[in-house]
């Protein structure tokens, strides 16, 4: 008998992976040894090298181009996490700013430059707003950091993936959009891009394996599938949500049945818009192109 090939994983806690953890999905020559962690804990794992695959960020993954052949690990077109960031602009409760386009000419605090989420949101400012990049101030700090200078006035905005402190009904700190939700769902109707944050990467020695990455790819597929369906069960609703049902059929109205899409040609057009965004953004030192991040594999 042929021994499994054992992958220890690490990615977020997410609905999406639920069914690889319980053991309800697999693959007879596969085991994973699934981690789920949170970011603090994912990004740090990619340096040491402690898992065969696990998530990390679109624009890391994006930025290690530039070095063909040198990064440990190589990319598998499964996307654990994707959000529109029309909602991560925040300001002081006070700002009379209220729109994207009153950017134009701001400081903003950001935790870094190449945070996928910030890449996603200068692109869209600049792309869709009017706003160039170097309109924009930008000034690097940790949040806690960024958000005594916002409330002291000498920030204009931060832009971030998670909230500020001071982000509390009633607090110093609001989003920049009164309702961000509506604003995301015209630029999804107007793009079709839904953004990619993280992307899954498999340990380069293992990729080069005929067959393992698609087989890992399969694997993470179908436990999408699964939390897809299960969500979708409305009567037993599967999320702490009243009004599930809604948002399901508003979702599903505008962006299909797949609204969550793995794979390369449905997630062209986004990844090579984000890739044009990090060379206009001087993060790469030319626009890379979708099909150089999963350099193995047959992809769909």
């Amino acid at each position: 008998m042929t021994t499994p090939t054992r992958l220890s994983v690490a990615c977020g806690n997410y609905d999406r992976v639920s069914a690889l953890a319980t053991g309800d999905l697999g693959d007879p020559g596969l085991v994973l040894d699934l981690h789920r962690l949170d970011p603090v804990r994912l990004f740090p794992a990619l340096r040491t090298g402690e898992y065969d695959v696990l998530e990390g960020s679109l624009a890391a993954c994006a930025i290690a181009l530039e070095t063909p052949g040198d990064a440990p690990y190589v990319a598998i077109p499964v996307f654990p996490s994707r959000m529109f960031r029309h909602n991560a602009i925040y300001v002081a409760a006070g700002s009379p700013r209220q729109r994207l386009d009153e950017l134009d000419g701001a400081r903003v605090g950001v935790q870094a430059l190449a945070i996928t989420a910030n890449v996603w949101i200068r692109g869209i400012l600049d792309d869709r707003h009017g706003i160039a990049t170097d309109a924009i101030t930008p000034v690097v700090a940790p949040l806690d950091e960024l958000a005594l200078r916002l409330a002291e006035g000498e920030l204009d905005a931060i832009f971030s993936p998670g909230p500020p402190p001071g982000f509390v009904p009633g607090g110093p700190v609001r989003r920049l959009l009164a309702d961000p939700a509506a604003v995301e769902r015209e630029y999804f109707a107007a793009t079709g891009i839904f953004p990619p944050m993280h992307v899954l990467l498999i340990r380069r020695k293992l990729a080069e394996q005929a067959g393992l990455p698609n087989r890992v790819f399969d694997l993470f597929a179908a436990a999408k599938h699964d939390a897809e369906h299960r969500l979708a069960h409305l009567a037993e609703p599967m999320a702490t949500l009243p009004w599930l049902y809604a948002e399901l059929e508003r979702t599903t109205q505008l962006m299909g049945a797949d609204y969550w899409p793995y794979g390369l040609s449905a997630n062209a057009d986004a990844l090579d818009t984000f890739l044009g965004y990090l060379h206009r953004q001087g993060l790469t030192s030319r626009p890379h192109t979708a099909a150089e991040l999963f350099p193995f594999g047959d992809w769909r």
